[in-house]
């Protein structure tokens, strides 16, 4: 899974995606964590933690984020698709788009 966005600052973009994320159930759910080198946790919590690992890379047009690994909880893998899902549909309507979803 790769997230692309036009070239921009990146916590800029996280903080978008953050901000429309949706209620407050699904904001206290899902976190965005920008560490070293602009690599990117994604955290899922309820009834169980899923971790999305993601490494950074800028080119001249764009960034770009590549998921690098996941470990999904138990209680979260019969949703791993609705997750993704709804993951792509916050990232769309801020402007980017995600590549081989699976």
């Amino acid at each position: 899974m790769k997230i692309v966005f036009a070239k921009q600052d990146p916590a800029t973009v996280l903080k978008q995606i953050a901000s429309s994320i949706g209620g407050p159930t699904l904001k206290n759910m899902i976190s965005f964590n920008l560490g070293k080198n602009n690599h990117l946790e994604v955290t899922i919590k309820k009834a169980g933690t899923s971790h999305l690992s993601f490494s950074f890379h800028e080119s001249p047009q764009e960034i770009i984020w590549q998921l690098t690994s996941q470990k999904i909880a138990l209680a979260h893998l019969a949703f791993k698709a609705t997750i993704f899902e709804r993951l792509t549909n916050v990232i769309e309507r801020q402007g980017g788009k995600v590549i081989d979803q699976h």
